[in-house]
């Protein structure tokens, strides 16, 4: 189930986010370092976060 909903947020953000962009979601904040079919990674500081599509599609995401 969690994976189809990352799948399917692939599809749905597809255009939206690209490696390179510094994004904001529920607080956490970082660059956008390598995107698959199922999560994006983030560069936030000295640590990687890795975000799963699903949620940059049901949740508010600033592009900063």
């Amino acid at each position: 189930k969690d994976l189809m909903a990352n799948m399917l947020g692939s599809f749905y953000s597809k255009g939206k986010f690209m490696v390179g962009q510094t994004i904001r979601v529920d607080g956490i904040e970082g660059k956008i370092i390598e995107l698959d079919t199922t999560s994006a990674i983030l560069q936030s500081g000295d640590k990687k976060v890795v975000m799963p599509l699903a949620k940059l599609a049901n949740t508010t995401v600033e592009i900063l």
